[in-house]
């Protein structure tokens, strides 16, 4: 009798386990993002394109280190054409507006949406269509670079606009279909160097960036031993910077942050010619952050 209640017992206990077992295996994980991080209802029409927002918001958007609470619905609607994926843009996806005539992503019509998570691809993966209520966000500039999120203190105590906390998502943010959309609908402004962007001043300002570009051009450091982040040259920012030519003649900043997969690209022999992809920004003067190693390309010396 003692033996049968031993049998019993054990074969009630594999089936619990292997009951247990199977539900986790079969977990629903469908749709975890839009169920758990962002918004599960769709937010409504959108009121403003990104560009007619920048326009409105213009004598916010052409000062350094401002920003302003948004308290009014205000939705606003855009692609994400870039996002932390390769580890050199921190906390940041880059949006922008849709081409209302091809249905495409407008890559000089974009603004930033900061927020405060180290993992943002799997979320807002590259061609996914985002809605955001901007009422209770802040939007503003740090340096000139135009984008919602919220302020913060650095650590030599400036007040200065940041990330937002990932959990404003859940009210404010709302995913729009599937990336496949648009994915392969991205492209990139060439810019030479004599475009009016780099050589006329008053084109550095909000409406100019951010922007995804495609540049070519020359390193200026000729010092092949070096990368485009070791570490120990970083800044407060934890990022290096590599003077770039744009075909030889408008010098830009080549801005990476240190303990990516692009920190440790090797710096081409400055006679070598490369090609560039990345996020067009404007602080001192312009600068570009590359989206990911695969952004970093040598043209052959007989193109």
């Amino acid at each position: 009798m003692k033996k049968y209640i031993i049998i019993l017992c054990l074969g009630l206990w594999m089936t619990t386990f292997t009951s247990c077992r199977d539900e986790w295996d079969n977990a629903n994980t469908d749709n975890y993002v839009q169920k758990h991080i962002t918004c599960p209802v769709d937010l409504g029409t959108p009121t403003m394109t990104i560009s007619e927002f920048k326009e409105a918001k213009q004598d916010l958007f052409a000062q350094s280190n401002s920003f302003q609470l948004i308290e009014e619905d205000i939705i606003l609607e855009g692609i994400v054409i870039a996002n932390d994926m390769g580890g050199n843009l921190y906390q940041t996806i880059v949006l922008a507006d849709i081409d209302p005539d091809n249905d495409c992503p407008l890559p000089m019509n974009c603004l930033e949406l900061a927020l405060k998570n180290t993992c943002l691809y799997p979320f807002f993966p590259v061609g996914q269509k985002v809605k955001v209520n901007i009422n209770g966000l802040y939007v503003g500039c740090y340096s000139y670079v135009p984008k919602i999120g919220q302020p913060y203190y650095t650590s030599k105590g400036n007040l200065r606009l940041g990330a937002a906390l990932l959990q404003m998502c859940r009210t404010n943010v709302y995913l729009d279909g599937t990336p496949a959309q648009y994915k392969d609908k991205i492209s990139s402004v060439f810019l030479k160097g004599s475009d009016a962007i780099f050589t006329d001043k008053k084109q550095q300002n909000f409406r100019n960036c951010p922007m995804l570009v495609t540049v070519e051009g020359y390193f200026t450091l000729n010092d092949t031993t070096k990368h485009l982040a070791d570490y120990d040259e970083h800044d407060d920012g934890y990022g290096v910077n590599r003077d770039f030519k744009v075909n030889g003649t408008s010098q830009i900043t080549v801005r990476t942050s240190t303990q990516n997969e692009v920190a440790y690209i090797n710096i081409p022999r400055s006679d070598e010619l490369v090609q560039l992809t990345g996020i067009l920004t404007y602080y001192d003067g312009w600068q570009i952050q590359l989206c990911s190693k695969d952004c970093f390309f040598k043209i052959p010396a007989n193109k």
